[in-house]
C-alpha cells in the first residue's frame, strides 16, 4: 500500500530553539504494509534528512526533524499526476502560504535535494 507521510522540521540556530524559527513540513510517498510500518518508515527518513552547516553568518544551523505529522493512506494507483497532498485554506492563510521569505530568512540548502 502507498502512503503519504507529512514530515515536520526546525531550522535551529546555534543549539537555540526559538519561536521564530523557521519550520518546514515536506510530504512524501512510502510504500508499506500497513500505516503503522509506514509511520516508523517515516520517522527513519525524518531522521536520515536531518542537516547542518555554518551560514554565510557564521551560525551553526541544525535542520532537526521533530514529529511525523500525518499518515495518510492514498486511495489509488501512483502515477502521473497523482495528488498525494491537498489542504483546505482560509483566505487569511492564502496570503503566507504563498510569500516567500526574504533573504533574511535564507535557510540554504533544501532537505533532502
Amino acid at each position: 500500500m502507498w502512503y503519504s507521510a507529512a514530515l515536520l522540521f526546525q531550522s535551529v540556530h546555534n543549539r537555540c530553539p526559538t519561536r521564530d524559527d523557521v519550520w518546514e513540513l515536506q510530504v512524501i510517498v512510502i510504500q508499506a504494509s500497513s500505516e503503522d510500518a509506514a509511520k516508523g518508515i517515516a520517522k527513519e527518513i525524518g531522521k536520515q534528512n536531518e542537516v547542518e552547516y555554518i551560514s554565510a553568518t557564521g551560525d551553526l544551523v541544525q535542520w532537526v526533524f521533530r514529529r511525523v505529522e500525518s499518515i495518510t493512506e492514498l486511495s489509488c494507483a501512483i502515477e502521473h499526476g497523482t495528488e498525494v497532498y491537498g489542504r483546505f485554506l482560509h483566505a487569511a492563510d492564502e496570503e503566507h502560504v504563498f510569500t516567500p521569505f526574504d533573504d533574511v530568512h535564507d535557510e540554504g540548502p533544501a532537505i533532502g535535494g
